[in-house]
Parts: C-alpha cells; structure tokens; sequence
C-alpha cells in the first residue's frame, strides 16, 4: 500500500514519487525531498481522494480533514453525505425528509468553492422553497455567500442571473424563462436539483431543458428523499440527467429491461426491477431520521366520516352510470381515472362539473374535523386536494371563529413565504394552516406543528410523503399524527394504493441505506 502523509496545514498529501503519479498530477504536483526521499506534493481534493482510494488508500474526505462547517454542528450523517458529494461530481443524495439535505448540499458546494474546485452554484428547486427554504438556510448556513433568487418576469430573472452572487435560486420551470442566459454562464460549475424526481417524466418540458444544462456541467447533484414514487421507470430521466452512463440512453430499452408487458396497455414491474434501479443511481448516499435521532412517535389512522344523502346518492349513481346529474349539471367520467377522481370529489363535497364546481352537503365531515382541531394543543395543517374543498373548509373555520391562514396556487410567492414564516415562528400566530398540498410539499420545516389533517384523499405518493414531512423534520418535539378523513371506498381505495407505493420505494430505499451503512 502507499505510503500516504496527510498535511492538514497545506491541504496536500505527500506521496512517494513515480513516473507514473507524477503524469497523474501534472500541472498540480510538486516534488520535494521529505524525509530523505523523493516526494510528491498533491492537492487533496475530490480527484486525489479518488485516485489514491482506488489504490486502497484509507483516506478521510477533504471536507472531514479541513473544512469548519462555518462554525456549524453538522449531524455525523450530513458530515458523511458531505464527504460524498464533495469526492463525486455526480451523486445522489437521497437521505430522507427532514435530515437537513440542504445544508449538507451548501456545505459541501461551499467546500468545492474553498477548494476552488467550482466558482458558483446553480440551485434548481420548487417554487415554494427557493425563498424560505434555500435562501434562508443559505443565510444560517453559509453567511459568507451571496445568494441571488432568479424569479419572477423574464426581465426580473435576467437581473438576478446577472448579479455577481455565489448561489443563483430558480424553479424547476423558471429554467424555460432563461435557459440560453442559463447555458451562456460559464462559470455556473455546480447544478444541485432539489426534489430531483420532479424530472421522472422524461418527455416533459421541464427535463428536455435541464438536460440541455446538466450536460455541459462536470458537477450535477441530486436531492430527492423519494426517487421512485410509483414504479423502476420513474428513475430512467433522473439517471439520464445525473448519470446518464448508468441507464440506457432510450426510455424504450429501460422500460423492457426493468418491466413487462401482460396486455395492450399495461405493463407490470419484473422482479428484478427495483434491483435495477438501485443499481443505476450510483454513487449515492442515504439515511433516515433515525439515524439521526430518536423522533417523537409518528402515527397514521384514518378518522371515518358520514356521507351526507346527497352525497351518498350522487355517488352510487356516478358508480352505476358514471354519468350523474348535479344541480341539472352533468358530471362524466371517461375513464377509471376519471370516475375514481370524480368520486373522491364527491367523497370530499367539491365536485367539478362541465359548467364548473358544485359543492354538496359534505355529511359530517367538516364536524370531525373541527373536533380534531379541538383536540389538539399545538398547530395543525389541514390538506384538501381541491381548490373548492380548500375554500369550503376555510368558510367553515371561519364561521367557527377558528384563526386560519390559507395557501393555494393563487397564493403569492411572497405571500406564502410570509405565512409559512409566521405558522413556524410566531407562537400567537393562527394554530391552523390550511393548503393545497402541492403548495407545500417541498422542503419547508413546519415543526411548529403536529398535526396533519388530511380532508380529502390523494393518490400522489410524492405528494403525499412529502407533505407529511414537513411536520416530521428535525427539530420537532412532540408526537406527530396524520390523519386521513375516510367516508367512501373511493378513498379506502385511494388510501391503500399509498401504502402499495409507499412498499415498492420503501424497499428500493431499503437497499440505499443497507448499502450507506455497509450491509
């Protein structure tokens, strides 16, 4: 093995010299007489650290050796996720919820610009994120870094791109806006895409352009907690934009490796699949909150409801004919997918017809939910998955002098960052936050609660998972219950595809963090 001698003071390894190690490091290399012999002095970086770790050279990271966290306490699994990132120009990192993912990813990116390895740092996340997420951890992590929010018209977002800033913060789809400018910034090294399963669609806008960026980048990080949220053929585009050698180069050639085909129009996962997609997002890294720390009990229960009459007939008739008539309005339904969201409209009181929303008598529902808000002592999310449901239940907090604030796609940036800074930090604030759960089902740390109330049913596993995360998160101290409002077997149904879903990524998972602790 080779003798190796770390120099913390210069940040180098001195190592004996050869012909051979000296081509390795020309240009970067010095030789010295150390020790009455003839030495190389190489930087110890990601290349080095690669290099002598191949030729089985037990080294700690550069990050572990000479980095101070910037006055920080990192966890030791963000410690480790760091060393990860910063010795591997494409990786993933796929810790779960709540373990401090973007922290890590700033200290790690910071370490690189120390190091001088990248200039600056591309951030793509959700929306909802890039302000009271990104930019505010940035601020507590990393103070010493200028952070530019590129949002808003295109005119606002050319300005913040042309900032002198260290960190430019855009949304999956602002990348569209500004794309050209995006791929003109040469000295945007390091792109770190937050919530990377947004891209599982590889036809999708929205990935077509970040591949245009990612593949003229050396350094391309991804974030996700949940990579494959419904089957192996949802992690094809992430690999393709990350590691594109490790899949094939056609989605067609993906699909036959890892599904089959039972019948004209549905495919089903081959055993092997899951295997195979863990074995395509190399290199990677991955823990979970209790490898962090011993978190108060989490727990799910459904609370059933009554459906009201009306209800109850509009739905049996839709189950029948899916076709039913509402307020002399017609509600169809094409298809299974269509029938079954229809009924969970129906499920929750809000339905959608061909001359827009009607509401109906939502049965007890609204009543269940006030006695669970009743029941809790800290604040309480409340989700509905439709626009008219959101309005309903707020109507009802109101009419019942419960103090609320809403979020819902109409929402202001600003505005929700605002609200969602008071919930978490302002303990006379309103107790419930009520939203559309795609407006929060990224990044945000909402522990200021501990309660999640589910008003109506959702069949997105992502969404879902994600949205449960924000009250499951380090720093929270009490016991945490999502309940889920259950009237109709629509939602029964709905409910028990979750659990499904969540038993498919959970055992992909599962391979991640034997691996990760060396099991």
């Amino acid at each position: 093995m080779l003798d190796v001698i770390l120099s913390a003071k210069h940040q180098a390894l001195i190592v004996p010299y050869s012909d051979e190690m000296a081509a390795v490091f020309t240009g970067v290399a010095r030789e010295v007489q150390y020790q009455g012999s003839r030495r190389l002095v190489v930087p110890h970086n990601a290349f080095s650290h690669r290099v002598f770790r191949e030729q089985g050279v037990a080294l700690k990271t550069p990050i572990e050796n000479f980095y101070d966290w910037c006055g920080g306490t990192p966890f030791a699994v963000q410690i480790a996720s760091a060393a990860m990132l910063t010795t591997q120009q494409r990786a993933y990192l796929l810790n779960s919820f709540g373990t401090g993912k973007t922290r890590t990813a700033l200290w790690a990116a910071h370490f690189l610009m120390l190091q001088g390895q990248i200039r600056k740092v591309l951030v793509v996340a959700p929306l909802s994120t890039l302000q009271s997420t990104w930019a505010r951890e940035a601020f507590r992590t990393v103070p010493g870094l200028r952070v530019s929010v590129v949002y808003g018209t295109r005119e606002q977002r050319l300005n913040a791109l042309n900032k002198d800033a260290d960190i430019y913060l855009i949304n999956h789809d602002g990348v569209a806006t500004v794309l050209a400018e995006l791929r003109a910034k040469k000295n945007l090294d390091l792109i770190v895409l937050d919530e990377l399963a947004v891209y599982r669609n590889g036809s999708a806008l929205r990935t077509k352009n970040m591949g245009k960026l990612c593949t003229q980048n050396k350094w391309v990080w991804g974030l996700t907690g949940g990579p494959m949220p419904n089957d192996a053929m949802d992690v094809w585009s992430q690999c393709r934009l990350v590691t594109p050698w490790t899949v094939p180069s056609t989605q067609r050639a993906w699909k036959d490796r890892t599904m089959i085909n039972v019948g004209q129009f549905t495919w089903v996962a081959k055993p092997n699949a899951t295997a195979q997609a863990y074995a395509a997002m190399v290199p990677s890294v991955r823990y979970t909150l209790d490898d962090i720390m011993e978190l108060p009990e989490l727990i799910e229960r459904q609370a059933q409801v009554t459906q009201s009459v009306q209800q109850a007939d509009i739905y049996k008739e839709l189950c029948r004919r899916l076709v039913a008539d509402v307020n002399q309005t017609q509600v169809e339904a094409i298809n299974e997918a269509a029938k079954i969201t229809k009924l969970l409209q129906i499920s929750c009181g809000a339905v959608y017809t061909s001359k827009g929303a009607v509401e109906l008598d939502p049965g007890d529902r609204l009543d269940v939910l006030l006695d669970i808000i009743s029941e809790t002592q800290n604040k309480i999310i409340v989700f509905a998955t439709y626009k008219h449901a959101v309005a309903m239940v707020g109507r009802h907090l109101d009419a019942n002098h419960i103090a609320h604030r809403t979020v819902t796609g109409d929402t202001p940036h600003k505005e929700r960052s605002d609200i969602f800074n008071e919930f978490q930090d302002n303990p006379f604030g309103p107790r419930v936050l009520l939203a559309h759960p795609v407006c929060m089902a990224h990044g945000l740390t909402l522990t200021a609660a501990d309660t999640i109330v589910w008003y109506s049913a959702i069949y997105d596993l992502e969404i879902f998972d994600q949205a449960n995360a924000r009250i499951r998160r380090v720093g929270q101290k009490h016991k945490q219950q999502v309940v889920m409002l259950c009237g109709t077997k629509a939602e029964a149904v709905a409910y028990k595809r979750l659990q499904l879903k969540q038993k498919m990524q959970g055992s992909l998972l599962e391979m991640f963090e034997n691996n990760t602790k060396g099991s």
